[in-house]
């Protein structure tokens, strides 16, 4: 399987940050990542325009959710709900 493209890389992330920001079980990582967040859920919403700079701090927050779920590397997913079946997390949204 591919990895994720950035679309859905971008997708993912963007609803991560808007369905759970508030959540206590992701406040850690809402906190660091918060421009990764924001620029993905801009981006994934037509928002703002890709950029160099912008997509490598997507795929770094991307691969640090990544890792904070466990995951070693990038199996492709289609969305957050794919991502939460493969890392064994609740979807309580």
């Amino acid at each position: 399987m591919s990895e994720t493209s950035f679309l859905v890389r971008c997708q993912i992330l963007g609803e991560l940050w808007e369905e759970y920001k508030f959540d206590v079980e992701f406040e850690d990582f809402i906190s660091f990542n918060d421009l990764g967040l924001t620029l993905a859920y801009a981006f994934a919403n037509g928002i703002i325009v890709e950029s160099e700079k912008m997509r490598q701090l997507i795929d770094q927050t991307f691969d640090t959710y990544l890792n904070v779920c466990g995951l070693e590397k990038d199996i492709g997913f289609d969305n957050l709900a794919d991502l939460f079946r493969e890392t064994n997390q609740e979807i309580d949204k």
